[in-house]
C-alpha cells in the first residue's frame, strides 16, 4: 500500500512552493473567529505533529492556553469554558477524525483543516451546519502510508495564516523540503544511517521548536516499524531518563532537534554522555516556527535514510491484518452534554458558576423559560444582523440563500420583522438584495444601533428619528489608543467605531475606551460587537426597535421574540435582549428570565438562527416556536 517514500521527498520542494504562495485568506478569516479562545488542536499520526505545532503557534501568538490530543482524547475530554476545537486530517476520511468531530460538535465550536477539499470531515461539517472547514490540494495527490508533503504543506499553511492574521512578517521557508548537508560549525553531525539504524532505542530530545519534529520522527519511525522512539525535552531526561543509558549505552542513539534557543542548552546536556552513545544532531538556523517546519523537514529526509538502511520502504510497508482491523474498529462517538445540559451550562457559565457546583436553580429557571416560550403568541421577530442572520464569512457578501429563503417564507405568513445593526446603508442594501421585495413593507431597519428607523420598502430620509443624535467630538479623547495600535476609527454622523487592524480581546478593548470616554457628557453607550467596538449616542439603542417595530405592526410589544449573538453585558445586542422575550444564538446575560442560548451543543450563530427559525409554527393568532423542534434540528443519530 501507499507510495514510494523516496517520490515523496522528491516533491517536497514544489509542495513548499505551493505552500508558500497558496492564497491563505480563507484560512485567516477561519483563524480570526477563533483567536480569542483557548483551542484543543486535534490529529493521529502526521496529523498530531500538525496539531503539536498549530498550538504552540496559537499559544504564541495570542497568549491562550492550547492542547494537542488525539481523536480519542479529544471526544472523552469534558466540556471546557471559551474553548474551540480544530480538527487536523490530511485525508480528512480516517474513522477516528471523523468520530472526534461527531463527538465534540456537541461540546465545542469547531473547525477543520484537510489536504482534501472534498472529504469525508468536510462533507460533514458542511452538511451539519456547525462548524467551518478549509480544504487544500497538495500538487501531486495524497501522500503514501506516511504524512509527508500534506503535513508540510499544513505547517506552512498554518504559519503563514497566523502571521498575515497577526500582521507579522512571514518566516524564510524557501529552501525548506530540502536536504541540506551537516553545517561546518559542528552542531549538525553527518548520519551515519546505517549504524543509527541498528540502534534499539532512539531519544529524541528537543524543546521548544524542537518539538514538533521529535513528535515527528516518532510517530514515522514507530508507524513504519523502522525504530523504537522515546521523546524527552532536554530538561526532563536529566530528571532520571538518563539512568536509561546506564544500562543499554551501547544499544541506544540520541537525536537531538535544536534550533538556536536550545543549541546551548542541548551542547551542555550531549557533552556529558557517555562516549558510546551515538549522538546524531539537527540543527535549524532559523527561529520560531519555521524553525519547527525547518526541523520537521529534516526528520522527514532522516526517516527516508533509515528506512534504505533498514530494507524498510517508510511510504508503503507491508501491514498485517490484525492492524488492519484495528484501524478499521474506530470507537464510539460520545456526545457529551444533552442540550438542556447544555443550555444551562451557558447560563451558569455566564453567571460565573463552576461546572459541577449544584444547579437546581438553573433547571427551574430553565423550565419558567420555555414554559413561558411555548405558550407566547409570537406577531414579529427582532433579530440582529452581523452574527445573527449573516456569520464572518458572509460580511461582505450578504445573506446567505437558506437564511434569505427562510425569511421570505416566514414573512410570507405575516411575520413582521425587525433587524437591528450596528451597520447603516451596507446591511439595508444587502437586505433588499436578498429579500423578496413584495415583504420589503413587513421589514423594519434598526440602523447605526437603533438611531434610525424605517421599514425596508422607503428611501432613508436622514434625522426622520428622535434617536438619530449626533455624536459629540470623541476623536481626541481616543487618540492614546487609536495611533499606538493602528486602529482603524471611523467616526460617522450617528454612530463611531473602532476595527484593530490586528486580533484583539474586544472586550479589553471596550473597557478601554470606556475609561477614554468617562469625561464625555452625555456619557457615550459602548458596545462590543463580533469585530469592533462600536460608540454611540445614549439615546440610540437595539432595545428600542422591539417598541417600534410592535408599533408599527398594530400589536403589543410582549408578541415580539428577539434573538441576538452578543447578549452578555458589554456586547452590541444586551439592550435588545435583556428585555421581553429574548434568545440568544451565542453568548448569553445572567438573567435567569430571559436570553438563554437554546442552540444545539456546539451549535452557534447563524446555524442557532437557522434552528429557531424552523421552529416558528404559523397558528390563527400569530406564530408559536415548538422548543422540541429546535433540539431535533438536523442532530445526527449517535454512532
Amino acid at each position: 500500500m501507499g507510495r514510494a517514500y523516496v517520490g515523496e521527498l522528491e516533491r517536497l520542494k514544489e509542495t513548499v512552493a505551493f505552500a508558500c504562495d497558496a492564497d491563505v485568506q480563507p484560512l485567516v478569516t477561519m483563524l480570526a473567529d477563533l483567536v480569542s479562545r483557548n483551542l484543543i488542536f486535534v490529529g493521529s499520526g502526521g496529523s498530531f505533529t500538525a496539531a503539536t505545532f498549530a498550538a504552540a503557534l496559537h499559544e504564541q501568538y495570542t497568549g491562550r492556553l492550547t492542547k494537542a490530543l488525539t481523536p480519542l482524547e479529544a471526544a472523552y475530554r469534558p466540556t471546557t469554558t471559551n474553548t474551540a476545537a480544530v480538527l487536523i486530517s490530511a485525508r480528512g476520511s480516517n474513522p477516528d477524525i471523523i468520530k472526534a468531530f461527531r463527538s465534540l460538535r456537541f461540546k465545542e465550536p469547531i473547525a477543520a483543516i484537510c489536504a482534501s477539499e472534498r472529504s469525508k470531515l468536510l462533507k460533514e461539517i458542511g452538511d451539519s451546519g456547525i462548524g467551518i472547514g478549509y480544504g487544500f490540494t497538495v500538487p501531486g495527490g495524497k501522500d503514501g502510508f506516511l504524512a509527508t508533503n500534506s503535513l508540510i504543506a499544513t505547517l506552512i499553511l498554518l504559519s503563514r495564516s497566523y502571521e498575515s492574521l497577526l500582521g507579522l512578517p512571514e518566516g524564510d521557508l524557501k529552501d525548506v523540503g530540502e536536504f541540506r548537508p551537516p553545517d561546518d560549525n559542528g552542531l549538525s553531525v553527518a548520519l551515519n544511517a546505517s549504524r543509527l539504524a541498528k540502534a534499539d532505542t532512539i531519544i529524541a530530545l528537543s524543546s521548544g521548536w524542537g518539538r514538533p519534529a521529535a513528535i515527528d520522527l516518532e510517530s514515522k519511525c514507530s508507524e513504519s516499524g523502522i525504530a523504537n522512539v522515546l521523546i524527552s525535552d532536554f530538561r526532563n531526561f536529566a530528571h532520571g531518563r538518563h539512568n536509561w543509558l546506564k544500562t543499554r549505552a551501547a544499544s541506544t542513539a540520541i537525536v537531538s532537534l535544536e534550533d538556536g534557543d536550545n543549541t546551548r542548552l542541548a551542547t551542555s546536556i550531549l557533552q556529558l554522555l557517555p562516549e558510546q552513545v551515538q549522538q546524531y544532531r539537527l540543527f535549524s538556523d532559523r527561529d520560531g516556527p519555521s524553525a519547527a517546519i525547518d526541523l520537521v523537514s529534516q526528520v522527514l529526509h532522516l526517516v527516508g535514510s533509515l528506512g534504505a538502511a533498514s530494507g524498510i520502504d517508510p511510504g508503503r510497508p507491508s501491514v498485517e491484518k490484525f492492524g488492519r482491523k484495528m484501524y478499521r474498529n474506530g470507537f464510539k462517538a460520545y456526545n457529551g452534554r444533552t442540550a438542556r445540559q447544555t443550555w444551562i451550562a451557558r447560563k451558569a457559565e455566564a453567571i460565573g458558576l463552576l461546572p459541577h457546583v449544584r444547579q437546581d436553580f438553573l433547571s427551574e429557571a430553565l423550565d419558567r423559560f420555555i414554559a413561558r416560550l411555548r405558550n407566547a403568541p409570537i406577531r414579529a421577530l427582532v433579530v440582529d444582523y452581523d452574527g445573527t442572520l449573516c456569520d464572518s464569512t458572509e460580511r461582505h457578501t450578504g445573506l446567505s440563500k437558506k437564511v434569505a429563503d427562510l425569511l421570505d417564507a416566514l414573512l410570507s405568513q405575516g411575520l413582521i420583522v425587525g433587524i437591528a445593526t450596528g451597520r447603516g446603508d451596507s446591511a439595508r442594501d444587502d437586505l433588499r438584495r436578498a429579500i423578496s421585495s413584495k415583504h420589503w413593507s413587513q421589514v423594519l431597519m434598526g440602523l447605526y444601533n437603533g438611531a434610525l428607523m424605517s421599514p425596508l420598502s422607503e428611501a432613508l430620509e436622514e434625522q426622520q428619528s428622535e434617536h438619530a443624535t449626533q455624536l459629540p467630538c470623541i476623536d481626541e479623547a481616543l487618540q492614546p489608543l487609536i495611533h499606538p495600535l493602528a486602529i482603524e476609527f471611523v467616526h460617522g454622523v450617528y454612530q463611531a467605531s473602532l476595527r484593530p487592524s490586528t486580533p484583539m480581546d474586544l472586550e479589553h478593548l471596550r473597557r478601554s475606551v470606556i475609561e477614554l470616554l468617562h469625561d464625555i457628557h452625555p456619557p457615550m453607550q459602548v458596545r462590543r460587537s463580533a469585530h469592533s467596538v462600536d460608540i454611540f449616542h445614549p439615546s440610540a439603542s437595539k432595545g428600542l426597535l422591539p417598541s417600534a417595530v410592535a408599533s408599527y405592526g398594530g400589536f403589543d410589544e410582549t408578541q415580539v421574540l428577539r434573538i441576538g449573538d452578543l447578549g452578555d453585558w458589554g456586547g452590541n445586542d444586551f439592550d435588545l435582549l435583556d428585555q421581553g422575550l429574548s434568545l440568544s444564538v451565542d453568548r448569553v446575560s445572567s438573567r435567569l428570565d430571559r436570553c438563554w442560548n437554546l442552540g444545539l451543543p456546539g451549535s452557534r450563530g447563524v446555524a442557532t438562527s437557522v434552528a429557531y427559525f424552523r421552529a416558528l409554527r404559523a397558528t390563527g393568532e400569530g406564530f408559536r416556536i415548538e422548543v422540541d423542534a429546535i433540539d431535533r434540528s438536523k442532530r445526527p443519530r449517535p454512532r
